[in-house]
């Protein structure tokens, strides 16, 4: 499956099928002689041409990289709704059985998973909300692994020094470590960089220190 930016128009072609739209569209390129037709040039499947005003950009991603990606993905998003909801048995199908996750730099703690786990569940007892959105991932891949670097913009409602609820927010990095295992890609470390934050009580400040 591959997608473009809307306002192009583009013509997949192979021995037996043409497609023609106008995208944000999906369509099927699994077949190995398809090729790409963008203002009568032809290129071989993976491959994508089209910019705006003419200027030509090319990116080139296999079938297997795609996957690769939403697969990671998806592990990203799993982790940050885990986390909001409280299931923190769940991160468990994200992780691998060795995996270190390193709160560090944000609020002085390290560890294994069910370390981590048993941190959080006390952490965040008091938080009223909480949303973890992550976006603008960066992939390296090397392999069966991926070091991936995301921005994550995460608010939180939390009793604030006169015990009211007060609405905070953080500013950081997740730096992910993956690998692929037999059962799909995992998570094999966590690392979050602090970048800033808004309007912490003083007893959430002193953890952050």
């Amino acid at each position: 499956m591959v997608t473009a930016d809307s306002g192009f128009v583009i013509k997949i072609t192979d021995t037996e099928k043409t497609w023609r739209g106008q995208f944000p569209a999906f369509v099927d390129t699994q077949e190995p002689t398809a090729t790409y037709q963008w203002e009568g040039i032809t290129h071989p499947t993976g491959a994508y041409e089209a910019g705006a005003n003419g200027q030509r950009e090319t990116a080139v991603l296999t079938m297997q990289e795609m996957s690769d990606r939403f697969e990671i993905q998806d592990l990203l998003v799993g982790y940050c709704y885990a986390v909001d909801n409280g299931e923190f048995d769940a991160l468990d199908q994200f992780f691998t059985d060795d995996a270190i996750v390193d709160y560090s730099e944000m609020v002085g703690v390290k560890g294994s998973l069910p370390e981590i786990k048993d941190f959080l569940e006390a952490s965040l007892g008091p938080i009223l909300m909480a949303q973890h959105a992550v976006s603008t991932t960066q992939y390296k891949f090397d392999g069966d692994t991926c070091e991936t670097r995301s921005v994550c913009f995460n608010p939180m409602v939390a009793p604030g020094d006169d015990g009211e609820p007060q609405t905070i927010f953080f500013g950081l990095w997740y730096i992910h470590e993956f690998r692929r295992t037999s059962d799909g890609w995992r998570i094999s470390s966590l690392y979050e960089k602090k970048g800033y934050n808004h309007n912490l009580p003083e007893h959430i400040k002193a953890l952050t220190q």
